[in-house]
């Protein structure tokens, strides 16, 4: 959380701690995919900036818990609740979608809950992969994002194959866990949750 120090606005400041070119670019590649998209569901980038020596991304501030850390915890959530939060969600995904965005890390961890409004917001588009113009930041055979919501051609490591479903996919997992209160695919190692994914 960052104050600006004209306007006394306050903000979301993501700096980069490990410092290579690899992960410079990728936070401009989120930077750019999140600052095209302006949706009502999807928080907004303002600005990239420099901090002692560190890239950074600033974005609109809200206070509220992740999916992920919601009191509720592993309780299900009740039907009509899941769904209007599930709506926000695929609307924002539709969006980015729409202009040719892939979020490709879509889990519990990266949807924000403004309680007070009752509204989801989708964060972290670290991973996002522009389907018109790729920069070519992942090698074929590496796997990226959460074990528990990767499709099976993300749990490959065939990033030519991964389009939108991949994403829809994920929907799909984070949907039953709020549904249900668990995972649909579980197991000790990730080796053990891809296998299940895939079988």
């Amino acid at each position: 959380r960052a104050r600006h120090s004209t306007l006394g606005s306050d903000h979301a400041l993501k700096l980069l701690t490990v410092e290579s070119r690899s992960m410079r670019d990728r936070l401009v590649q989120e930077g750019r995919a999140q600052a095209k998209l302006r949706h009502p569901h999807i928080v907004s980038v303002t600005d990239i900036v420099a901090i002692d020596g560190s890239m950074g991304l600033v974005m609109e501030y809200f206070a509220g818990p992740t999916l992920e850390e919601w009191p509720g915890g592993r309780h299900p959530l009740p039907v009509d609740q899941a769904m209007a939060l599930f709506e926000q969600i695929a609307g924002a995904v539709r969006a980015a979608h729409g202009i040719g965005a892939m979020h490709r890390d879509l889990k519990p961890g990266n949807i924000l809950l403004e309680r007070e409004r009752g509204r989801a917001r989708l964060i972290d588009f670290g991973l996002a992969k522009d389907t018109e113009r790729s920069l070519g930041l992942t090698q074929e055979g590496q796997i990226l994002g959460s074990p528990f919501y990767l499709s099976p051609e993300q749990t490959r490591g065939q990033s030519k194959d991964v389009d939108g479903r991949a994403d829809v996919f994920a929907l799909g997992v984070i949907l039953y866990e709020v549904l249900t209160g668990t995972r649909p695919f579980t197991g000790r190692s990730a080796a053990e949750v891809y296998s299940k994914i895939l079988n």
